[in-house]
């Protein structure tokens, strides 16, 4: 229990027992009467755990959301051309529409914009691919990523410490 290598007895008044975050509820004898004596060659007790894959899907697809959303506000921001004709009419709106295109082209936002597409390092990508995240081929979405929601519901049912290592892995130089 808890990375111990000692035998450690836990009593409880139900059958429900909740450890480190896991809750566990049993059911049965486990080699034992109703007088609480052993039986003799009855089958050891084994647990199986489960990953709960909805929440650790949508917390993958808010995570990817998150991204999108970034990197079209960027795009949105890099790509919008400024507009200075104004009449004597529009300079009620000159506040707002002189704040559009401030920062078309702009070099530091561009820079963001193309480090955000290739964030995943290409040693990664296949990875992904393979639990179902990928980058669009729609050029222009300018480099969101996608899921294939039934291939990563797969993914986190079939391996989850796969997944998991995939999103905890430390940024390596290539």
């Amino acid at each position: 229990y808890a990375g111990s290598n000692e035998v450690t007895e836990i009593r409880r008044d139900s059958n429900t027992i909740s450890m480190d975050g896991l809750n566990v509820t049993v059911s049965g004898t486990f080699g034992y009467d109703e007088n609480g004596n052993y039986i003799q060659d009855t089958e050891k007790v084994t647990f199986t755990a489960k990953v709960d894959t909805d929440k650790a899907y949508e917390t993958i697809k808010s995570m990817v959301d998150d991204y999108n959303e970034i990197l079209e506000l960027i795009n949105e921001e890099v790509s919008t051309k400024p507009d200075r004709n104004y009449s004597e009419d529009e300079i009620k709106l000159w506040e707002e529409k002189a704040k559009e295109g401030l920062l078309f082209m702009d070099s530091d936002m561009r820079s963001l914009a193309d480090s955000l597409r290739f964030v995943i390092p290409s040693n990664l990508r296949s990875a992904l691919s393979e639990i179902g995240i990928s980058t669009s081929t729609d050029y222009s979405e300018n480099g969101k990523l996608t899921i294939d929601e039934s291939k990563l519901k797969a993914a986190l049912e079939s391996d989850p410490e796969k997944v998991r290592e995939l999103f905890t892995a430390s940024a390596q130089t290539e």
